[in-house]
């Protein structure tokens, strides 16, 4: 049975009709003149072929000249925060005003044991290599970060002080020959606030167990400001690093010497009971440098296949306000940038390093240079992609004689993707758009856009 006529439903179906009518005119209208406009732009270019030729190549070069202003963007804030963000504003400030300034690399070594003589000797030499780096006159202790040796300093020999002396009697003078860098710009403090016993006790420790950093902590606290400041000031210095290497250094310096001497017993005495670095002459935990270890049934380190070494840059502010940053991404200033490109030459280089060591390296500059060049990263790909694709074109849309193959049809195709890429990446270069490792996939998507529409009017 139908439902009755009422007049709300007679107003709906009139108001659907009208819609319907409506889009369609809007639907058939806007087709329309589509056809039109293309009968109309299809019939002049062929008309005035020279011209449109012309205009093509002449509107390509002038988008094109927008390229100048192409750039890759790859710091990370940058890539991921919008403008205006909060965290992005406040990340910028930090960078500008506060640049990092340490700069770690690091190269892991890995042999069926790490704790063996040979493989010790070649991880000395491998880093002697980076310590005797000379690029236009800059060598490693000019760009690493610098530490004060903690030992005791030349002018407090305990030996040379005689605290009797300096209570009731004359106090001696140093001369000139006795005179050392490390101690010329250091006074003998005035002891006369610290009673006889509390001097006694700091000598006696000095000569019976050595400038420990235990005891360099209590001459800190007793002797500051002066000449505590003195002694940081004038204390010997070397490069930050940290390698199991550390082990068998003396009073801050390395010999190759006590490497050509060690036995493997040697070695796994120091890996297992000393703790003190004689680089930096501080106590670390070294078994935290080592990977793959293996143990007896004891508990002691037997062996270990993994170990790193690393080095501590620092970047020389000065130059970086003079010339600013050579690296988009992160602040590096020019002479630390090039010295980081010599030492990734250095430490890639296998001709005469151990067969039976394998080498892991990572410089600093290394990580924001694999995110560079992203656009021409995949430059090989494309061109066969292209090429490829071109073929398939010709073997399609043509045939196997002279009067219908498209050979030019087909090269008109490509070379009209060409020209839209160059006009898509110039006209976003000119509007401040940047490029990021994301548009890698355009050249091809434009290829597949600008084929499919060639087999569609062809």
């Amino acid at each position: 049975m139908e439902s009755p006529r009422t007049p709300s439903n007679e107003r709906r179906n009139l108001y659907n009709n009208w819609v319907h009518r409506a889009i369609l005119c809007c639907k058939f209208g806007v087709m329309d003149k589509l056809e039109k406009y293309f009968l109309w732009h299809g019939r002049t270019v062929a008309t005035y072929p020279k011209f449109f030729i012309f205009l093509s190549i002449a509107i390509t070069i002038l988008c094109g000249m927008g390229l100048f202003g192409f750039y890759e963007e790859f710091e990370m804030t940058a890539l991921w925060v919008p403008k205006g963000a909060t965290f992005r504003d406040n990340s910028e400030w930090v960078d500008e005003h506060f640049p990092k300034q340490l700069r770690l690399s690091q190269v892991i070594f890995k042999a069926d044991n790490i704790l063996d003589p040979k493989v010790l000797h070649e991880m000395y030499k491998f880093r002697r290599k980076v310590e005797n780096i000379n690029h236009n006159g800059l060598k490693w202790k000019d760009v690493c970060l610098k530490i004060p040796v903690v030992k005791q300093p030349k002018c407090f020999d305990p030996s040379k002080f005689s605290l009797f002396d300096y209570f009731f009697g004359k106090r001696r003078k140093r001369n000139a020959e006795e005179e050392d860098d490390e101690c010329s710009d250091v006074k003998l403090p005035d002891l006369s606030a610290f009673s006889f016993a509390e001097l006694a006790e700091i000598k006696l420790r000095m000569e019976t167990e050595g400038f420990t950093p235990e005891l360099a902590d209590d001459v800190s606290r007793k002797f500051y400001p002066q000449p505590y400041c003195d002694f940081i000031k004038n204390a010997p210095t070397v490069c930050a690093e940290e390698s199991i290497l550390e082990l068998w250094a003396f009073d801050g310096m390395f010999e190759e010497e006590v490497f050509k001497d060690l036995t493997e017993r040697d070695i796994l005495d120091a890996v297992n009971n000393r703790n003190k670095s004689g680089l930096l002459m501080i106590e670390k935990n070294f078994k935290n440098l080592l990977g793959e270890v293996s143990y007896n049934s004891s508990g002691h380190i037997v062996g270990a296949k993994v170990s790193s070494m690393t080095w501590i840059g620092m970047v020389n502010l000065t130059a970086l306000n003079l010339f600013g940053s050579v690296q988009r991404g992160e602040m590096v200033d020019k002479y630390t940038y090039d010295f980081e490109g010599e030492m990734m030459k250095v430490t890639t280089d296998r001709s005469e390093a151990d067969e039976g060591v394998e080498t892991f390296v990572i410089i600093a500059r290394m990580f924001f240079e694999a995110l560079q060049n992203q656009a021409f990263k995949d430059a090989g790909m494309l061109l066969v992609g292209y090429l490829i694709v071109f073929i398939y074109v010709i073997l399609m849309i043509g045939k196997f004689n002279f009067v219908q193959q498209r050979f030019f049809l087909s090269f008109g195709g490509m070379l009209g993707v060409i020209m839209g890429i160059i006009v898509c990446y110039g006209l976003c270069s000119v509007l401040g758009f940047f490029y990021s490792p994301a548009h890698t996939v355009m050249p091809f998507l434009l290829l597949g856009i600008g084929i499919d529409d060639m087999f569609v009017i062809v």
